[in-house]
């Protein structure tokens, strides 16, 4: 018997005949759960140990996209509009699909409300990090640390899925030279030194 939520039916297209397109452009269905996201603005969010600017280009476009899938969505905007011609500009297009599948999960499982900050918020919040790694340990096929990290996002039983679809956003940057294996935007010794931290 399958595990799966049948709410991931609604958003979730067979990956054999999956379109390019992402799967809800409007996101109207979303709008109950998106209490969810703890929006937070600019000059009000509060300070992390995680300025994003320490982060590397590629840390900085994912965690960028999951502020402007946020921020569309709240505002009933078109989030293929938002961040369609931002990942075609990395050659990235097909990575939008998979991006867009795990915010929908997240907004409609999270098991907590989840911190996004706002666009252009200086400071990473905890949750938006731990998304960002939760790709990362896909792309160096940590499959296991990818599922610690994100069941403190989704409920468990989604856990896999949600690992499943990170896994494929995960490739599509890797095949678009989005690579996430070097996380921050510092010297080795400086990037060591935060991990030990983190």
């Amino acid at each position: 018997m399958s595990t799966v939520s049948p709410l991931w039916s609604l958003y979730r297209a067979p990956l054999a005949h999956r379109p390019v397109d992402i799967v809800n452009t409007n996101h109207y269905h979303y709008s109950n759960f998106l209490r969810l996201f703890e929006p937070s603005m600019s000059e009000h969010c509060e300070r992390t140990r995680h300025a994003i600017g320490s982060y590397s280009d590629e840390a900085q476009l994912l965690i960028s996209s999951v502020r402007i899938w946020s921020n569309a969505t709240r505002q009933k905007e078109s989030v293929q509009h938002m961040l369609e011609p931002i990942f075609a500009t990395y050659g990235a297009n097909s990575a939008l699909a998979y991006l867009d599948e795990c915010m929908c999960l997240i907004a409609t499982s999270a098991v907590r409300p989840i911190d996004v900050r706002c666009i252009r918020c200086e400071w990473v919040s905890d949750d938006e990090l731990q998304f960002v790694k939760t790709v990362r340990y896909m792309q160096l096929e940590k499959m296991g640390e990818a599922r610690q990290m994100s069941i403190s996002i989704v409920q468990p039983r989604l856990a896999r899925v949600f690992c499943e679809t990170a896994g494929h956003l995960a490739l599509d940057l890797l095949q678009a030279n989005l690579s996430l294996f070097r996380l921050h935007n510092l010297t080795t010794a400086e990037a060591h030194k935060i991990a030990r931290i983190e």
